[in-house]
């Protein structure tokens, strides 16, 4: 899944099941969203990857994605939505 926010685009939820992985499916989910963000006119695109998760950095990292040192994401989770 992505989407945009008229500047940026942001990729959310990327996953393929292990049985299913190193066959160029991550890599076509992928280059669909960046093609169709191009579209619109969205050319720099994030995704967030949890700091428990190594093997996800490692395979942006490999796709030539950059991971930043310059800014931390804040979140904020309403009362009773904790699950949000």
């Amino acid at each position: 899944m992505s989407g945009h926010d008229g500047r940026r685009g942001y990729l959310q939820h990327l996953l393929v099941l292990p049985e299913y992985r190193r066959q160029g499916i991550g890599q076509a989910l992928v280059e669909r969203c960046l093609v169709s963000l191009e579209a619109v006119g969205i050319h720099k695109c994030h995704i967030d990857v949890l700091k428990t998760n190594p093997a996800a950095a490692t395979y942006w990292a490999n796709q030539g994605w950059q991971l930043r040192g310059d800014i931390d994401r804040f979140s904020f989770t309403r009362p009773g939505n904790e699950n949000a």
